[in-house]
């Protein structure tokens, strides 16, 4: 059973979502900034109407031709990159605040309050007001108000963006453990690779207003087939068409040998896979075992840490990042605007469908 279906139009930012998530399962929405990411969480919310189409949450349409049930009507829950407690209420209160709204009696609403506060570890803090508390503690009083009111939806928009690298780890074991782990339906969007691995069930790919790609989030992180979603994970993407069991021929004439899990087919698009630490880069075309030799020219050198980080494009302008030593870099003499060649092992480059 679909928990929420998404088939609209939004002219104005060029959206065109077709979107199903299943009874008691996380999407994550991946894609570029202006993707259309938050646009489907809006459109969701209530906070966006379609031009055509509509949004179905359960068995009832929210949004659609002549319907459009406003957001405190729609039983969903919105978790965002600020906590946005209100500054004046005690914690507890402020968990309390949708079941009061809802006309939940006093006692009954602040019992509730109290027993979800505890199982995100902030019930010694119930009366304390939201602005003595730390932004973690922030973000998990948060949590705790937006499952007091049992949504039948959890929307979730980069909720971990703006903590504390030393806070996000605890916050995300929270939410996999209240989110994924209880059963909740939920819409996540994220801009990270942890995330989405540690609290969606399936993946969503969102480019120019549509999505392009759905499926596990393991199959689609571990089998990137767009750019975007290759640089998410930090590989090299490299698209052309299968020309044997074990190579991919490059829109440049250039072969790609490597290791395929299944049958490729000949003559059908393929993707060429490979992690930036994997490649080697010469100043001229080097001999040996290595069978993948690869014309580019530099185009950046980016320090991280103990490791500069090589950029090169290939003849039709396909990018290749390499993970290099500062002395290699130095010793080469690699500058933007230098040719070389990216050397890559065939045992690791992965093979698969496009």
């Amino acid at each position: 059973m679909s928990a929420v279906t998404v088939s609209a139009r939004v002219a104005a930012r060029g959206l065109d979502a077709q979107l199903k998530v299943s009874e008691g399962r996380v999407l994550a929405l991946v894609g570029p900034n202006g993707a259309g990411k938050s646009s489907i969480l809006q459109l969701v919310g209530g906070q966006l109407r379609p031009d055509a189409g509509t949004v179905t949450i359960g068995d009832e349409v929210v949004s659609g031709p002549g319907v459009h049930v406003p957001v405190h009507r729609r039983r969903i829950a919105v978790l965002e990159q600020r906590s946005l407690l209100f500054e004046h209420l005690s914690v507890l209160d402020n968990v309390a605040f949708g079941l009061r709204a809802r006309g939940v009696p006093s006692d009954e609403a602040s019992q509730r309050a109290l027993t979800e506060l505890e199982a995100v570890g902030c019930g010694a803090l119930a009366d304390s007001r939201a602005w003595e508390v730390s932004g973690g503690q922030a973000q998990r009083i948060a949590i705790a108000r937006a499952l007091a009111t049992d949504p039948r939806l959890v929307l979730l928009d980069e909720p971990l963006a703006a903590l504390d690298v030393s806070v996000a780890p605890a916050i995300r074991s929270l939410l996999r453990a209240r989110v994924r782990d209880e059963g909740r339906t939920a819409l996540l969007v994220t801009h990270d690779a942890v995330d989405a691995l540690a609290l969606a069930d399936a993946l969503a790919v969102v480019e120019d207003g549509r999505v392009v790609d759905v499926g596990p989030v393991a199959d689609l992180l571990s089998r990137p087939r767009t750019p975007f979603v290759a640089d998410l994970v930090g590989v090299n993407l490299l698209a052309g068409v299968a020309s044997e069991v074990d190579t991919v021929t490059l829109p440049t004439g250039e072969r790609v040998v490597g290791v395929a899990d299944g049958p490729l087919g000949r003559r059908r698009d393929a993707i060429a896979s490979f992690a930036p630490a994997a490649v080697a880069v010469h100043t001229v075309e080097p001999s040996g075992s290595p069978r993948n030799h690869l014309r580019a020219t530099v185009t950046g050198i980016e320090p991280r840490g103990s490791l500069v980080r090589l950029t090169a494009d290939l003849a039709d302008g396909s990018p290749v990042a390499a993970d290099l030593t500062l002395a290699a870099s130095v010793d080469e003499g690699l500058v933007p605007g230098r040719d070389v060649w990216l050397v890559v092992k065939a045992a690791q480059v992965a093979l698969y469908p496009r």
